[in-house]
């Protein structure tokens, strides 16, 4: 019988959650509560609601993260992971945010 590979969700106390997310001029920074015990946190991006990819968008060591070079107008989707030795916890909620161009005040 041929074994399947299979991405492997460790059960852990808790799954991250999402705090905020605060758009900008391009970007959009994310604040999330992290898991206890874990190593580093893996943030799926999409602009289709529930479909990310396979494949983290990046990785990162904080529970907080400005993801720059984003089109402005477009509504973006964010999902975060705890990781612990190569596994991955489940998703945390989802949270949207759309970057707008800064406006700039005249006098």
């Amino acid at each position: 019988m041929e074994r399947q590979h299979v991405k492997r969700l460790y059960r852990s106390a808790f799954e991250p959650v999402i705090l905020s997310a605060i758009a900008g001029g391009g970007q959009v920074t994310l604040r999330w509560i992290g898991t206890p015990n874990d190593s580093n946190y893996n943030l799926y991006v999409t602009t289709d609601s529930g479909r990310y990819d396979a494949s983290p968008t990046v990785t990162v060591a904080g529970t907080y993260y400005t993801y720059v070079g984003l089109d402005n107008g477009v509504t973006y989707y964010f999902t975060v992971t705890a990781g612990q030795l190569g596994e991955e916890s489940a998703p945390s909620n989802e949270v949207s945010a759309t970057p707008r161009r800064e406006s700039v005040l005249r006098r």
